[in-house]
């Protein structure tokens, strides 16, 4: 069994017998004429590699899988590195194997290794057919060296330090790779999981495949790209509040040009019909169109306000403070139940151990109470009103879900409920409420999203930031 210049070993596990190669002898710089022995296999182990050569003995013998090893060894007072190996031939309880010295390469690469430390990226390759690896270097936040390398590659393990959202992505460049047969140098980024919660790395690879096409060998780098990705975000999110803002202008425009002219123009036409009233001494008819004034002239201040409060909210500043979850929405729930039925209700389902947010109280307050207006107003008559709010925690997020049992909202409807004024066939209100929830909530860096079916009631999502 010895093959060019490896020792041969034979390890009769039972009895602890053990016999050497002349070849093994000779690596291990021992005179052939010594009696081998598991004990003196032992003793040569370098000291601080001796557990790891049991721990590994031991596990081999109950999974029976590979047996493969380095560590260093005594070879005439220097201790040198070998890689050791070998199968169990289970019938006879034999175990038979090779040694082989790798202390030059073995040094080399811990060489490599100090030069790869002095770097900000982490380096790591694995051998698929030696089932072995090392990582080395270090990125400050990136502690991809507490993990062992081995279960990396083995399930369900090899995924689990990736974070969730992206492992898939991450299995799908793999599987590709494969496939694909390449050697060329392919990256990825993705988040990998830390204490605290996750860094986005840029990891660069390298497939290598033996004669058969086989995967044999895969090598690569690990660099931290947080902070680039993180001045990424906030310059896409200053882009998209960028674009909001030019889309709020254009919306008042919209409205300065339309919403606001429509009463202006009914005023108008109603003061000359009045005119002609007046002239006829149509008393019906005048008071007819001084009440149809009054109204536009209402809804003209109402249009006028709701776009002053729409402005100010825009320039305040948030007043953030914890408050206590259930505490809150039962005091907002208190001011409806008076001027409600008995048998309509109110729930607060919490699933999540967080009992806090963090808002700005008096506005947020007017975001919770908008939504139950909304509600209310749309509510079915032959059923009781129920209301629900349901918390829960997801992605580093408070998800906030305001459930009702009313009309529902039709998909066209959905697209605009957060546009100012927008009424959706409503002739009441002045279809404000849920453009100042979308403000409020964006000013909290959240999110607001609505779902609806008509008929079967509505869920307002908001998101808010731990």
């Amino acid at each position: 069994m010895t093959v060019l210049g490896d020792g041969y070993w034979e390890w009769n596990v039972a009895t602890n017998e053990v016999r050497w190669s002349p070849k093994l002898f000779e690596l291990l710089g021992l005179d052939a004429t010594q009696k081998e022995s598991f004990e003196l296999f032992m003793d040569l182990v370098h000291p601080e590699d001796r557990h790891i050569v049991e721990e590994e003995l031991e596990r081999y013998l109950k999974e029976v899988d590979n047996y493969y090893l380095e560590f260093r060894m005594d070879v005439g007072g220097e201790y040198q590195w070998f890689n050791d190996r070998g199968f169990l031939i289970q019938k006879k309880n034999i175990m038979i194997g090779t040694m082989t010295n790798i202390d030059e390469r073995k040094r080399a690469e811990l060489r490599l290794k100090k030069i790869m430390e002095a770097s900000n990226d982490i380096f790591w390759e694995w051998n698929f057919s030696e089932k072995s690896g090392w990582i080395a270097g270090d990125c400050p936040h990136v502690h991809l060296t507490r993990f062992h390398l081995k279960n990396l590659f083995k399930k369900p393990n090899r995924l689990m330090q990736i974070y969730r959202k992206d492992r898939l992505k991450v299995l799908s460049f793999w599987l590709k790779a494969i496939a694909s047969k390449t050697t060329e140098s392919q990256k990825i980024t993705f988040r990998i999981l830390t204490e605290d919660h996750f860094r986005w790395v840029k990891c660069s690879v390298i497939f290598e495949f033996d004669d058969t096409k086989n995967l044999s060998s895969v090598s690569g780098s690990l660099t931290d790209i947080h902070e680039h990705k993180e001045i990424e975000r906030t310059l896409e999110k200053k882009t998209s509040d960028l674009k909001e803002s030019n889309d709020m202008l254009e919306n008042f425009a919209f409205v300065a040009s339309h919403d606001l002219q429509a009463p202006i123009r009914h005023i108008r036409h109603f003061s000359e019909f009045l005119k002609i009233s007046i002239q006829e001494n149509d008393t019906p008819k005048i008071n007819e169109y001084l009440s149809l004034i009054n109204a536009s002239t209402l809804k003209m201040k109402s249009l006028v306000q709701g776009l002053l409060e729409y402005s100010r909210l825009g320039r305040v500043k948030l007043n953030l403070e914890r408050i206590n979850i259930k505490e809150y929405f039962e005091e907002i729930f208190s001011l409806y139940e008076l001027s409600l039925d008995p048998k309509d209700k109110f729930f607060i389902e919490i699933n999540t151990n967080l009992n806090f947010i963090v808002v700005d109280r008096l506005l947020f307050r007017q975001v919770v109470q908008n939504l139950i207006d909304n509600s209310l107003k749309f509510r079915k008559s032959d059923v009781p009103f129920i209301f629900k709010i349901a918390i829960s925690l997801s992605h580093n997020e408070v998800q906030l879900d305001f459930i009702d049992n009313g009309l529902g909202i039709d998909k066209l409807a959905m697209k605009n409920v957060f546009n100012l004024f927008y009424k959706g066939g409503s002739k009441e209100g002045n279809g404000i409420g849920l453009s100042l929830c979308h403000l409020i909530v964006k000013q909290h860096a959240g999110d607001i999203s609505v779902y609806s079916n008509v008929g079967e009631g509505t869920i307002v999502t908001v998101s808010l930031p731990l």
